[in-house]
């Protein structure tokens, strides 16, 4: 059951869950996980438990000074409601500037505010009627998009 949880959350989600539990009953997860057999679950688990946005922060360093677009894009776009907000911070840590003018620098100015809308819709969650088959995916909220987009590139 626990496995269920844990891989039908995003990466935030299941950093909640680890400190609510460790709240609650006084111990980590992690702890409760040491008499877990086979060994390559617990390492499963233990990862699905390892707060990853400085991993992302770092990925995306790297992807914007090679000026790696396909990366830069790739990683930007598994961000979902406040996941970004975290690596964000950690970003600036290692570039001392907002994930933003880094990315207008490397890849220029439309670039940057083609990424920025599509970041910024998928913070936004909304609420959906879910059927059997997409049972915690996230969707885009598609009025976000275009409202977004509009405020990025005004029409003249």
């Amino acid at each position: 059951m626990v496995l269920e949880i844990l891989l039908t959350r995003t990466n935030a989600q299941r950093q909640q869950i680890a400190i609510h539990y460790n709240k609650i009953f006084k111990t980590s997860i992690m702890n409760e996980m040491n008499n877990v057999k086979p060994n390559n679950l617990k390492l499963l688990l233990q990862d699905l438990l390892t707060d990853t946005s400085i991993l992302f922060a770092e990925e995306l360093y790297k992807a914007i000074y090679t000026s790696n677009l396909q990366m830069t894009t790739g990683l930007l776009m598994d961000f979902w409601e406040n996941e970004f907000n975290q690596v964000e911070n950690i970003y600036k840590l290692y570039s001392n500037e907002s994930i933003w003018k880094s990315i207008e620098k490397r890849f220029g100015k439309s670039t940057q505010e083609f990424m920025q809308c599509v970041v910024e819709t998928r913070r936004v969650k909304i609420e959906q009627q879910l059927t059997e088959d997409d049972v915690f995916k996230p969707v885009v909220n598609m009025n976000e998009v275009s409202k977004t987009f509009h405020v990025f590139n005004p029409i003249d």
